[in-house]
């Protein structure tokens, strides 16, 4: 149930950026430079081999009254992923020049939403008395983005360097809205609906950052530019079935059965994403600048509508009708920002604490019906987040241990897919009818930074007193 493609900041890289929030765009000091700003790679003093913090997640998703008849659905969720595996490296005819490999995974999201009620109520006209009423709901969107490539990066200068990286993204996505009702009267009369629409794709792209960065004094700086992507085409499928009989919908005392049923493959697809550019800064306190404070801010630009995903029109058999059915994408320009803070305790252990804003960059379009002819591919939570973390870097003789927890959550209020009515006459579609969905997300964070051989060696001499005062590593 993670992160949402509606949202930017869902993810964080890297051990001690992770704590920090993601608030580490000038002053990144682990291989989450990578995705954050490649140029801070040749200012590291002792790049690492990196698996991310291993991140343990409780998600719970509460919805309230999604079909009318006042039930709460509740989803609780516990799972675990890394989010980076990312290591450094030289060559040696590129004196001067550093290098890095990365493995994220950029989004997932795996919502499953399964509902289903029993209710006596007089629902329809045409039937005399109470109706037995049973609906399900089955709402389904699944996503996983994974990033592959690595980066370069070039100190020109002292306390200066730029970098690049390329990353090679495969997006998998699908999106499915499953709804089941089934009545019968005191008359043994039955009324049935049934609403199956699924749209699923796979595009590739590939997606460059361009980063500088540069020390002065206590404050180092760093920007960051990650142009649009390079789409390089994808495939993807659709199917939409509507079939009812039995119901009055109109209100005319006529049944108005429907039989429609259409499936496509093969089809083209594609996926964009917007510019973005990323700056911050990391600022040394304390006498002998062991604490910190860190600040970065991102502007996402505004990506037109396009399509996705476009099946050919076709006509529903009972109804006679065309039906246009488009995926598309359109998101609004957001700036998210963050704060991050560093507190030195002894020259073995770190604590940090960060805020991150996650403001939604989707439109407040909530469609998700084909018969209104455009599907818009946005995110499930339509509310902006915000994550708060916290935790600790403890150094010894072999690998910094990471741990620490970070929290998200949100409330927000969406209009109901289909309404069980609550008097004759009413209508299932269209309705204006709200439900409630609340949403936690808790991360606990537990990870290695492993060294080179030679520093495992300094390191254990120095574990050893037999070697000079270490120099800080944060």
């Amino acid at each position: 149930m993670n992160a949402q493609d509606g949202h930017y900041w869902s993810e964080q890289y890297g051990n001690r950026s992770l704590l920090l929030a993601g608030a580490v765009v000038g002053s990144v000091e682990d291989l989450g430079a990578a995705f954050y700003n490649p140029s801070r790679l040749a200012l590291i003093d002792n790049p690492s081999f990196l698996l991310s913090a291993k991140v343990y997640e409780f998600q719970s998703l509460k919805i309230e009254d999604a079909l009318g008849s006042g039930d709460i659905i509740k989803n609780d969720e516990f799972s675990s992923s890394p989010a980076l595996a990312a290591g450094s490296f030289r060559l040696p005819f590129a004196e001067g020049h550093h290098f890095s490999y990365a493995f994220l995974t950029r989004y997932q999201s795996d919502i499953n939403i399964f509902y289903r009620t029993e209710i006596t109520r007089d629902i329809f006209d045409e039937y005399p008395g109470q109706e037995l009423l049973i609906g399900t709901l089955d709402w389904t969107k699944r996503l996983r983005e994974e990033w592959f490539g690595g980066a370069w990066s070039y100190s020109p200068k002292k306390n200066f360097g730029i970098g690049v990286s390329l990353f090679y993204a495969q997006r998998k996505q699908s999106n499915s809205l499953n709804v089941r009702m089934n009545a019968l009267s005191q008359s043994n009369e039955g009324a049935d609906y049934y609403n199956d629409v699924n749209m699923s794709y796979a595009a590739k792209g590939l997606i460059t950052k361009i980063g500088a960065s540069w020390v002065k004094g206590r404050t180092s700086y760093g920007i960051t530019i990650t142009p649009p992507r390079l789409r390089l085409g994808g495939k993807g499928s659709f199917r939409y079935e509507e079939f009812m009989n039995g119901v009055d919908n109109s209100g005319d005392f006529v049944d108005d059965d429907v039989f429609i049923s259409n499936s496509q493959s093969d089809l083209d697809a594609a996926y964009n994403s917007s510019l973005s550019i990323a700056v911050g800064a990391g600022v040394k306190l304390g006498q002998r600048e062991q604490h910190g404070v860190h600040f970065s801010a991102e502007w996402f630009s505004k990506l037109d509508a396009y399509q996705i995903m476009d099946p050919a029109p076709f006509v529903g058999q009972s109804t006679g009708l065309e039906i246009n059915a488009v995926l598309y994408d359109e998101l609004k320009s957001v700036v998210n920002f963050g704060i991050g803070g560093e507190l030195y305790f002894s020259e073995h252990f770190n604590t940090y604490v960060g805020f991150s804003t996650d403001f939604l960059a989707q439109y407040d379009n909530e469609s998700t019906s084909i018969l209104n002819e455009e599907v818009y591919n946005g995110s499930f939570l339509r509310s902006n987040l915000f994550h708060f973390s916290f935790g600790g870097v403890l150094d010894t003789s072999i690998a910094d241990i990471t741990f620490g927890l970070l929290y998200t959550g949100s409330s927000e209020e969406l209009s109901r897919p289909i309404n069980i009515p609550d008097n004759p006459g009413e209508t299932f579609f269209n309705s204006d009818e709200t439900f409630m969905v609340d949403y936690t997300r808790v991360r606990f964070v537990f990870g290695f930074t492993f060294p080179f051989a030679e520093d495992v060696e300094q390191k254990t001499m120095e574990a050893l007193g037999l070697s000079g005062k270490k120099k800080n590593r944060r």
